[in-house]
């Protein structure tokens, strides 16, 4: 084995060692809702978008996906030590804290796909926790995106299933900013996960209503789900049914 090979396989090894907090729970998105929120990643992670493992293992090639909690242990450690030691070294760095924390979401979103096991349930969930404490302290210095990467946070305690607080994370974003689109349209979906329909179209169109130009892909995914929910009952309670699993109401 080459010592790169190698050195790949120890930083695996030491990002599985994770020590979890005596508070973590081990409740994350079940194999179906998994499926069914990769499938509506876009609008998920419209504030940020998160890389599919296919193009961040292997520029687009569908065979260089990751097959194992290792492959992406890895690769997202060797993306997260440097920035770690820029805001060890620098705490006041918030373009590194806020790239720290995004690295960690997608890190935790990828390894909550391929989560099978308690443990590795309990490592995502860790690695989103440390992606709201980064955003927790970006967002104290009172930047202007702030909007934005609250809608990020509320997003960690969806894929870490904390669906209803999550919605009201999401619920206080569009109170102080009702113009902010993509927290609607993520509202919008939640709602929809917990089976609140009628709420879920409320925030579907007004997600299309603050982005008219459709110039942060809300208006176009809301417009999809209302008109899902309005065309027939069948396709709401289907996706409901589906995701009904993931709310924690």
């Amino acid at each position: 084995m080459s010592k790169r090979a190698t050195k790949k396989g120890q930083q695996a090894k030491k990002a599985r060692k994770v020590s979890v907090p005596q508070n973590a729970e081990k409740k994350g998105l079940s194999t179906g809702s998994k499926v069914v929120v990769a499938a509506f990643a876009v609008i998920l992670a419209l504030s940020m978008m998160l890389p599919s493992l296919a193009g961040l293992f292997g520029g687009g090639d569908s065979s260089a996906s990751p097959t194992t909690i290792e492959d992406i242990d890895s690769r997202y450690g060797e993306i997260a030590e440097p920035l770690e030691k820029k805001v060890a070294a620098d705490p006041t760095d918030m373009e590194s804290v806020l790239e720290l924390g995004r690295a960690y979401m997608n890190w935790g979103y990828n390894i909550s796909y391929l989560a099978s096991v308690d443990d590795e349930t309990l490592h995502a969930n860790e690695l989103f926790s440390k992606a709201i404490q980064m955003f927790d302290s970006y967002l104290a210095s009172n930047p202007e995106d702030a909007g934005q990467v609250k809608v990020d946070r509320a997003l960690c305690l969806l894929y870490a299933g904390e669906t209803s607080n999550a919605r009201t994370a999401l619920e206080t974003i569009t109170a102080e900013d009702p113009d902010n689109a993509v927290a609607w349209a993520n509202l919008g979906l939640v709602c929809e996960i917990s089976g609140d329909t009628e709420a879920a179209r409320t925030a579907y169109s007004a997600a299309i209503e603050h982005d008219p130009d459709n110039a942060q892909g809300a208006k176009s995914y809301a417009s999809s789900r209302l008109l899902a929910l309005n065309t027939s009952g069948s396709s709401s309670e289907g996706l409901s049914s589906t995701l009904r699993d993931l709310s924690d109401t």
